[in-house]
């Protein structure tokens, strides 16, 4: 009976022991753990509300996510009329060149040819892509080909929309490169200014539905614009879901 009673105790030291081995381990993975993954700084939101925190990713106020949109859709609406403008210069470099009578037209007080406007186009896709860089509002900018995936949600309502940017920009035209020199390459750059601009008026009617979209109350209702993270919205209330495609 002894002998039962020490081989028991002995079992139930060595289970404790490794028991507390065990514990012991499983404390010093973690302490090393913890070691290895550096700690986020904690946000330090500016005067437009943009958190900076990694763990985050970009937010803003609901204020700031209407001004987004209404710099994105305006610029949008002066890049429309910009490619309004070169496809008439092209149909002049294609109709007219420098043997028409067209050519007495002028063109930032030149005469027009296929070369001034040639760099006439030039200028203008340049312009775009500046009208496109002013449209950033706290790091989000809904016309750039740059921008990923933005999610917006207005948790006093519990609406959320995902959307992608509407590219407005040459890269997201597909404008880069364009000449008039020649009757083949006018003709060709008359073609893709063509595509570009449905492509432009499709994506600026996608601007304006996101805009509707958006039921900003002011006042207490907060939305937040957030780049790539759907974590921070696991406990918020859900409401409609719309998918915007370029």
């Amino acid at each position: 009976m002894s002998m039962a009673t020490d081989i028991n105790a002995a079992i139930a030291t060595q289970l404790n022991l490794s028991s507390g081995l065990a514990v012991s381990r499983a404390r010093s993975a973690l302490a090393f753990e913890r070691t290895a993954a550096a700690t986020p700084s904690r946000a330090t939101p500016d005067s437009l509300g943009l958190s900076l925190d990694p763990r985050q990713g970009i937010t803003l106020r609901a204020a700031d996510a209407a001004t987004a949109v209404g710099r994105a859709a305006t610029a949008g609406g002066q890049i429309v009329n910009q490619l309004r403008a070169l496809e008439e210069q092209l149909s002049t470099a294609i109709n007219g060149g420098l043997t028409s009578p067209r050519t007495a037209l002028r063109l930032d007080e030149t005469r027009v040819s296929r070369l001034n406007i040639t760099t006439a186009a030039g200028r203008a896709l340049d312009s775009i892509d500046r009208l496109v860089a002013r449209a950033e509002t706290g790091g989000v900018n809904l016309i750039s080909s740059r921008q990923g995936r933005v999610t917006i949600q207005t948790t006093e309502f519990g609406g959320r929309v995902t959307v992608r940017a509407q590219p407005l920009d040459t890269t997201g035209l597909d404008l880069a490169g364009i000449s008039a020199l020649t009757q083949d390459e006018a003709v060709a750059a008359r073609t893709r200014v063509r595509i570009a601009l449905r492509t432009a008026e499709s994506r600026l009617s996608s601007l304006a539905a996101l805009g509707d979209t958006l039921e900003f109350r002011g006042g207490t209702a907060q939305s937040f614009i957030q780049i790539g993270n759907e974590g921070l919205f696991e406990s918020a209330v859900r409401g409609r879901l719309v998918n915007l495609r370029a």
